[in-house]
Order: C-alpha cells, then sequence, then structure tokens
C-alpha cells in the first residue's frame, strides 16, 4: 500500500464511507417515504375516514330522532292525533272543516 496517499490507509476512509452511506440513508428513506403511492393513499384514506366519521354521527343523531318521534308515536296519543290531522287530514267527531279558497275567486 506505498503507492496510496496515507489518508486512504488509515480508518478514515471507512468512516468517510459511512457517513456517506448515513446521510444518503437520511436523504433517500423520507423521499421514499413522503413521495411513495402507499402514502398518497395513506392521506386519501384518512380523509375518507374523517369524512366516515362525520357522516356516521349525522346519522346516529338522525337515528336518535327517529327513534324519538316513534316512541312519542307509541306512547302518546296527542301525538298520533297530531299525525292523523295533518298528514292524514282527518278530523275528530263533532268538528267542523272549513275550506278557505285564497284565490280569491268565487
Amino acid at each position: 500500500m506505498e503507492g496510496f496517499p496515507r489518508i486512504c490507509r488509515g480508518p478514515w476512509p471507512k468512516r468517510l464511507f459511512a457517513c456517506a452511506l448515513i446521510v444518503t440513508a437520511m436523504a433517500y428513506v423520507p423521499y421514499r417515504v413522503y413521495r411513495s403511492p402507499g402514502n398518497a393513499r395513506y392521506r386519501l384514506l384518512s380523509k375518507q375516514y374523517g369524512e366516515m366519521v362525520t357522516g356516521n354521527a349525522s346519522l346516529a343523531y338522525e337515528n336518535e330522532t327517529l327513534r324519538r318521534e316513534v316512541t312519542r308515536l307509541r306512547d302518546d296519543l296527542t301525538a298520533i292525533s297530531d299525525v292523523a290531522r295533518n298528514e292524514l287530514g282527518m278530523i275528530g267527531p263533532g268538528e267542523i272543516v272549513f275550506q278557505i279558497d285564497r284565490n280569491g275567486s268565487q
């Protein structure tokens, strides 16, 4: 090894190679992680998950509202009477219905 300069004969070439390898790995690994299709898919799935959580909360609120309405219709006679009057157009005994024409024609 007489032809090589003195710096190439000691532990320094190994240290420089190890340092270059570490620097390359520290630059390459984040590049591969953040530029890979897996990361893009992960971000897309995270966004979809957030949307589904929001949608599920909305549906849970709607389900609770419907559950309260069903309980009210099952147990409360005035609620049943209100639905019969408003949605089905029924009237009670002894009631008179007046129809008013709002167009103004006679």
